[in-house]
């Protein structure tokens, strides 16, 4: 016969398989057709905007979007090229076939080692979509488990919480740029083992704390994981030290009952009640104070080591990146100038104000009907009106710890992302913070404390005071009455004086319908209460609403791809794919390049990668600075359009120079004129040019070529002249390059690689082995086994607990 305590337990285990089932529903409507309707999770369509594809294209593509672009151009071509190269048995550490080679293991956000991403050497293409609905699964899972389990919240209460983060507007706009969710996945578990941690620092909780901040850091991401780790240290602050003596979940506002206002659709008490002994104490048992601190520091030590791989390799080619600049008094104006202005307020309740960047110009078919700064996606911080309304509530419910910590991060994230003075405090005081992106970023802790403070409304809804409504009301006129104002001078400003008149009036319909669902949640609530309606039915309509508001908004977004347009190979790709037999190099001439509109581009940057190619031209967010600055002299100019320093294009084509670098063919819209280009090929596609003259990139000191025996992505191998002793290849210099059986490589100008071989060797391969990854792999496998043997002790504890329960 089962104890009380063992059908708590069980109570507890069926509501959360409940909840987590509700939320595996929602994902998977939401995305139905990549899980079930043979479309991709990849903005690929967009490829029809850019030659060759452009010329084939039988579809109308979206408008141009240059940050869905990166999810094309990056994400895509590196996700899948890893999968390739796993499937043949190789590391993917190098990328050869842009920018005469670079570390592609450097940039964390081609997540290599991040466990997830192993689904892409199986399911390849298709992985983008379950990849994207498992980390919002995982992201609202451990959003409920957080306010239900640890913050004492009813069911339906951390249910709403978990529905405002998950399909928040910053969650779905930046899907297409997969390292982003996925870090941003494991936010509410790093602040539930940091929670767990705070009420009781063991090293076992430790452990968990550090295992979360590890697979954050490996997803890739490393701005968003460091406002996630941030927002971890953040919750330890507010429960261990500025709530010491109020760590309990939200008491209950009428002292009915441990479960709060809004009982449990299922299972009363104990576990299910989310009370329990780690909510209920400060710091307990009592401990050292350098037992605590010695625990903190094992759990950022296991996430460092856990995360070395992909982490440590990033911090060195930051040493090397173009992007490395020290903190300056400029830079820093420049930082703060891609902030949120504070008229883009007004997309809290009017998200579309500045236009929609999924909807075409009725002029333009290629450019969005997005007129504010930057990017939607960078300012994206709408949550909901239903949602926004309860957090409003939430804000002067009952004290607590939990509600004191939301407030902090939603405030701290929203002055963060307005550009206030607090950015010059991590832009000077954190070491490399200086080369992340727009500071509105951090508006993922907003979406997150908001909905926190929503789940805290939710529960505090019934016993809510009129002064309480009227507080929440004043809060949310206030933002809505700056940000209409401040969006009503600048529309005034950019388009003219009648233009905010008539913006408002084509979104008031969307202001109109969250009016009207945040009305029929609190009023089923309310009037449910008093009329004694079935508590599954006041329980259901409010989570209804929450996820209503936030799917009108959010659909449309991200159009998905057929499978026909994920990288298709058009007759020029083919062409060239048999000309160059894998061997010789291309690059490609572009005629401009643009943020707002489709580009006059031919085979942009990664898409050699995707079509098997070897081109010049790169596109990464840390491409070496003397690759780049070699690009720089063979154009004749800057390489990274004004629009996008991330990338190093073609501009024109010197043969001399091609033919050194073994560019045997250059791609083009317009005419060239350059001596010794030969035209061999004009179509609708583009015109192709033959180099003469070309080279082998691999050749003896005095000039002799050396013939190609195999090339990989990490290995080069070639078979060298008679007597020949040093050997210049034509690829970019990086540590970590070994030749063997014998020899030593060092630059070669600065930016290319001499080899110094022995008398008498006929056959040299390079090999790219870094020795800082070997020391990383080994800090990671200890990591891992600490963890599975932590899981193990784990669950033979839990077993014998159940036994003693019987």
């Amino acid at each position: 016969m089962r104890s009380r305590s063992s059908k708590s337990s069980f109570s507890s285990s069926r509501e959360t398989a409940l909840a987590g089932l509700i939320l595996a529903l929602l994902v998977w409507l939401f995305l139905f057709p990549v899980l079930t309707g043979g479309r991709v999770w990849l903005p690929t369509r967009l490829l029809f905007h850019v030659y060759p594809y452009r010329a084939l294209s039988t579809e109308t593509p979206p408008p141009w979007n240059p940050l869905m672009w990166d999810g094309a151009a990056q994400f895509g071509v590196w996700r899948l090229y890893t999968a390739k190269m796993w499937r043949e048995g190789w590391l993917p550490l190098w990328n050869p076939h842009q920018g005469m080679g670079y570390p592609l293991y450097a940039n964390s956000q081609s997540a290599i080692f991040y466990p997830p991403n192993a689904l892409f050497a199986w399911l390849q293409e298709q992985a983008f979509g379950w990849l994207a609905g498992w980390h919002l699964w995982w992201a609202g899972m451990g959003t409920w488990l957080l306010m239900r389990r640890q913050a004492g919240m009813g069911f339906a209460s951390a249910l709403v919480g978990a529905i405002a983060f998950t399909f928040s507007l910053w969650m779905v706009t930046w899907q297409y740029l997969p390292s982003v969710p996925a870090t941003a996945s494991w936010l509410p578990w790093v602040v539930l083992t940091a929670a767990r941690w705070a009420a009781q620092p063991t090293l076992r909780r430790a452990t968990w704390w550090g295992a979360t901040m590890g697979f954050c850091l490996l997803a890739g991401h490393l701005q968003i994981a460091f406002y996630v780790l941030g927002a971890g240290v953040l919750v330890v602050v507010c429960l261990a030290f500025l709530c010491r003596g109020n760590l309990s979940p939200n008491p209950s506002p009428t002292g009915r009952g441990k479960q709060g206002v809004l009982p449990s659709l299922v299972g009363k008490g104990g576990k299910g009640a989310g009370l329990t002994t780690d909510n209920l104490s400060p710091v307990s048992p009592p401990a050292r104070r350098g037992v605590i601190a010695a625990s903190f520091v094992f759990a950022f030590v296991l996430a460092l080591a856990l995360s070395a791989p992909q982490v440590l390799p990033a911090v060195e080619m930051s040493r090397f990146s173009h992007r490395r600049a020290p903190a300056t008094a400029e830079g820093y104006s420049a930082y703060v100038g891609s902030a949120m202005p504070l008229a883009h307020l007004v997309t809290l309740f009017l998200p579309d104000f500045f236009g929609h960047p999924g909807v075409a110009r009725t002029d333009a078919p290629d450019v969005s009907t997005y007129w504010g700064k930057g990017n939607a996606a960078e300012f994206a911080c709408f949550v909901g009106v239903p949602a926004l309304l309860l957090a409003a509530l939430g804000l002067f419910s009952r004290r607590s710890a939990w509600r004191l910590y939301a407030l902090l991060l939603a405030v701290l994230a929203m002055l963060l992302a307005l550009g206030t003075p607090l950015n010059a405090l991590l832009y000077f005081g954190v070491p490399g913070f200086s080369g992340t992106g727009s500071p509105a970023r951090v508006l993922v802790l907003w979406a997150f404390g908001v909905a926190l403070l929503a789940g805290a409304g939710m529960d505090g809804l019934t016993v809510a005071s009129r002064k309480q409504w009227l507080s929440a009301t004043g809060v949310l006129l206030a933002l809505f009455v700056t940000g209409t104002l401040s969006a009503r001078a600048l529309s005034a400003e950019a388009l003219g004086e009648e233009a905010f008149a008539e913006l408002f009036s084509s979104q008031a319909p969307l202001l109109l319908q969250g009016l009207a669902l945040s009305a029929l949640a609190v009023g089923a609530v309310l009037f449910g209460q008093k009329r004694g309606w079935s508590s599954l039915f006041t329980h259901t309509v409010p989570v209804a609403c929450v996820l209503g508001s936030l799917w009108m908004a959010g659909m449309g977004y991200n159009p998905p791809a057929s499978a026909q347009s994920i990288y298709p190979n058009t007759p020029l790709v083919e062409r060239l794919q048999s000309l160059t037999d894998g061997k010789w190099r291309i690059f490609a001439v572009q005629k401009g390049w643009s943020l707002y509109r489709a580009p006059l581009a031919i085979l942009p940057p990664n898409l050699a990668t995707a079509a098997g190619l070897y081109d010049l031209q790169i596109y990464d967010s840390l491409m070496p600075l003397h690759a780049k600055r070699w690009l720089d002299g063979l154009n004749g100019r800057d390489s990274a359009p004004v629009e996008n320093g991330n990338m190093a294009l073609g501009w024109r084509a010197p043969a001399d120079l091609l033919a050194d670098m073994g560019v045997r063919y250059v791609l083009s819209l317009q005419p060239l004129a350059e001596h010794g280009l030969r035209l061999i090929l004009d179509s609708p596609e583009g015109k192709l040019y033959e180099v003469s003259g070309s080279r082998s990139w691999v050749r003896a000191a005095d000039g002799r070529e050396c013939a190609f025996r195999w090339q990989g992505c990490n290995r080069l191998q070639v078979s060298l002249p008679d007597g020949a002793r040093e050997l210049h290849v034509m690829q970019t210099f990086y540590p970590g390059w070994k030749a063997e059986p014998s020899g030593t490589i060092e630059p070669l100008d600065g930016v290319f690689q001499r080899v110094q071989v022995a008398d008498g060797v006929q056959e040299i391969t390079l090999r790219f082995a870094p020795e800082l990854l070997k020391v990383c792999l080994y800090l990671a496998l200890v990591a891992t086994g600490w963890l599975a043997g932590c899981a193990c002790f784990t669950g033979r504890r839990l077993r014998a607990e159940n036994r003693n329960m019987e």
